[in-house]
């Protein structure tokens, strides 16, 4: 069994790939290494899984997508979801566009 994180960081998301590889990419620069990304995924179409199944076999740090169907604007029922799938004693988060 792993330990938790200290950090798991909440990138909401919505239907921008290049978008969340730069994300990905900029989280993977860090020094802080005792984090889990999880990717908020308001309804976005198969692109945004794309980039995540890439970055998972690019990167040693956990990643967890979460999605559900698109209805309209509901990215705060996908930040809660969010917060229970966290596994980290603090939760820090970001938009999908923040570097």
């Amino acid at each position: 069994m792993t330990a938790s994180p200290s950090i798991s960081l909440v990138a909401a998301v919505y239907n921008k790939p290049e978008n969340l590889r730069l994300v990905i990419a900029a989280v993977a620069r860090q020094s802080f290494t005792d984090f889990e990304l999880i990717v908020a995924d308001d309804g976005s179409g198969p692109a945004i899984a794309d980039v995540i199944t890439s970055a998972r076999a690019r990167f040693p740090y956990p990643i967890t997508h979460l999605w559900h169907e698109d209805m309209g604007w509901r990215k705060n029922t996908m930040l809660n979801n969010a917060i229970r799938a966290a596994q980290g004693e603090h939760i820090v988060f970001i938009d999908g566009d923040c570097l």
